[in-house]
């Protein structure tokens, strides 16, 4: 992209009324507000930013002076940080690591916009080591008396439809506690989309991928149980014939 003379790098724009702005000024202006120790200067910092990000605008860099912000009293401020942190979180995710806390604790907050606002930003977080507490989330979200909160996390199985075969075939490269809720999804969505099979002439395809997918582990979690068994058995045999 080519810059007219004076105008050479993108933190440089003309405004419509013809003005070169410096947006590493503005910014730096957001920045000082964002420190501030009042909460007005915050939200006012914030609505600019908001409407930023409306425009187009990368304001990815504030990242750091706005999550310094997420535990705010404000309910005001707090509601306008998340949706920065809704729209940046994925590509910031070591800096919105350092928050989970926070948004765990915003879970059950008395305000059903911060809960709900909270859950979106947990699981705008792709990171593989906070699933459980997603998911944990997901579970207690989904039972929140607010229906503005539920409908954050809806039950709807029928949107895997396009991913089923893909995740049957993933079941034997995830790790065995995501194998266990990979396999209760899916059972759950063959019961609910999948026809009863025992009105079926033959099997279904969907169905049969499920059970031929499945199989290898449960044959693997059969042989450990047993083993155990076996041990336990041998074990408790030892222990009567010494006494």
């Amino acid at each position: 992209m080519a810059f007219p003379e004076g105008l050479t790098s993108p933190e440089m724009e003309i405004s419509e009324g013809g003005v070169i702005l410096d947006n590493r000024t503005r910014f730096a202006d957001l920045k000082t507000m964002l420190d501030s120790s009042k909460d007005n200067l915050k939200v006012d910092a914030m609505k600019r930013i908001i409407n930023l990000i409306a425009k187009g605008k990368d304001v990815s860099e504030l990242f750091p002076a706005v999550v310094k912000n997420v535990a705010a009293k404000n309910v005001e401020l707090k509601k306008l940080v998340y949706v920065y942190l809704v729209r940046y979180a994925e590509e910031q995710q070591d800096l919105a690591l350092l928050s989970i806390s926070t948004f765990q604790r915003a879970l059950k907050d008395p305000n059903q916009l911060i809960r709900a606002s909270a859950l979106r930003v947990l699981s705008s977080i792709r990171v593989g080591m906070i699933a459980p507490i997603m998911l944990l989330a997901i579970k207690d979200s989904v039972r929140d008396m607010s229906p503005y909160v539920r409908k954050i996390c809806p039950n709807r199985l029928d949107l895997l439809h396009k991913h089923f075969r893909a995740l049957c075939r993933a079941l034997a490269d995830v790790d065995e506690w995501g194998q266990v809720m990979m396999i209760n999804l899916l059972t759950r969505y063959a019961r609910s989309e999948l026809a009863d099979p025992e009105l079926l002439p033959q099997p279904d395809v969907d169905l049969t991928l499920l059970l031929n997918s499945a199989r290898p582990l449960l044959q693997v979690s059969l042989r450990l149980y047993c083993s155990h068994e076996a041990s336990r058995k041998i074990a408790t045999e030892l222990t009567t014939t010494r006494q």
